[in-house]
């Protein structure tokens, strides 16, 4: 007998944004293809800079001399840039796409069986065997069905009506992809 699995999903803002947040932390992580060594390298880098800029300021002001605006904006925006970068940027962008996509915001219908996985939208209408995933991950509480190396079905817990359809689904997933999708996925 076939064993399929329909759910619905209402994908939210805040479910996408959440799904750039996950996606951003698994990659920074050195999980994907942002390696770990690089982020050490980057914080080693950005953390001089820091202790660079407050030496200056304590220097200036030890030594006397009056602490000028430019001496105090520079290690400011130093400081701040990481926070624009990582939180601000994402969440704008996020929110700015999630609006010009109206088929992310209307419910999204999947069947997942033996023969691969159904995503039936308002607009369109789709199938992906499972021979064509290129990798499956799991990662808090979101399942990650990647059909290139950037495109992925997102599949959030709370979509499942209940815990068993969820585990059914990553057993249908292992048992259906292929030997390298199987070692490039994290389940």
């Amino acid at each position: 007998m076939d064993q399929e699995i329909n759910i619905t999903a209402k994908m939210t803002l805040n479910d996408y944004k959440r799904f750039q947040r996950n996606l951003m932390s698994y990659t920074i992580r050195g999980k994907s293809s942002f390696s770990s060594i690089s982020f050490i390298y980057m914080s080693t880098i950005y953390l001089g800079v820091i202790f660079y800029s407050l030496y200056s300021i304590y220097h200036n002001v030890e030594v006397g001399n009056p602490l000028s605006i430019r001496s105090l904006l520079v290690p400011l925006i130093i400081i701040l840039l990481p926070i624009i970068i990582f939180v601000l940027l994402p969440n704008y962008s996020a929110k700015k796409y999630y609006e010009s996509k109206k088929s992310l915001q209307s419910p999204i219908q999947f069947t997942f069986n033996t023969d691969g996985v159904k995503c039936k939208t308002i607009a369109e209408e789709g199938f992906t065997s499972w021979n064509s995933i290129y990798k499956a991950i799991e990662y808090k509480g979101t399942f990650l069905l990647y059909i290139s190396t950037v495109e992925a079905y997102f599949i959030h817990k709370s979509y499942f009506d209940n815990v068993d359809d969820y585990n059914k689904l990553k057993e249908l997933v292992l048992k259906n992809i292929t030997f390298e999708a199987k070692k490039r996925s994290k389940l």
